[in-house]
């Protein structure tokens, strides 16, 4: 059945996600941890999740919304706080993955049912839309 493919393939790639970055020794990620400060420094930025510990880097990507972290960066960034607070939600995200090969499919991509993931809307295949965009060659 072919919607039961489509749900286990997000859930693979969700997973498959995580491990990679995980596995990296350059890479941290801490889901479900609240995040309790973060200050731009020059050159990086301190991130202080719920331990308390603050970690040093160079980027960060946060999946927060607009307005929780809008209080995150309220005390040392305030422009920035007070731009993030005026956006009133985002609802779509955008992911884009990159895998060694190819999808051998040619297709825009797939939207799930609702009843499948409620929180995921469907997927597109960078690779048939953009082909141009392929790369053959990794930089890490």
């Amino acid at each position: 059945w072919y919607q039961r493919r489509v749900r286990e393939a997000v859930v693979s790639t969700q997973s498959t996600g995580y491990n990679i970055l995980s596995d990296r020794k350059n890479v941290d990620i801490f889901p479900g941890s609240p995040v309790v400060d973060l200050t731009v420094r020059d050159p990086g930025v301190s991130v202080t999740v719920d331990e308390g510990v603050p970690r040093y880097c160079d980027h960060v990507v946060s999946a927060l919304p607009a307005h929780v972290l809008a209080k995150c960066v309220k005390p040392h960034e305030p422009a920035l706080s007070e731009s993030l607070s005026e956006i009133e939600f985002v609802d779509v995200a955008l992911v884009t993955l990159e895998y060694d090969t190819i999808l051998d499919v040619k297709a825009f991509g797939c939207l799930l049912p609702s009843y499948e993931n409620p929180q995921v809307l469907g997927v597109i295949f960078d690779s048939v839309i953009f082909p141009h965009h392929n790369t053959t060659t990794r930089q890490h």
